[in-house]
């Protein structure tokens, strides 16, 4: 699958348009293919480096799809 994923905390410079791993689903989730999605505060504030954030990290913490 395709995402903007960042490596290391920064600016718009280390936003990277890659191929990411396809999410493994557990017991008790679903899957979403994601049709539309957008950028808020949150995703500014991990970029710009929150401690509890394990990179590589997708960014887009909304979006919506289809269950896949």
């Amino acid at each position: 699958m395709k995402a903007v994923r960042i490596h290391k905390f920064g600016g718009p410079e280390v936003l990277r348009w890659e191929d990411a791993p396809t999410p493994e689903r557990r017991p008790d989730q679903v899957l979403v293919q994601i049709k539309a999605s957008s950028i808020n505060h949150l995703d500014i504030w991990v970029r710009n480096g929150l401690p509890v954030v394990t990179l590589p990290v997708i960014l887009g913490s909304d979006g919506s799809g289809n269950i896949a």
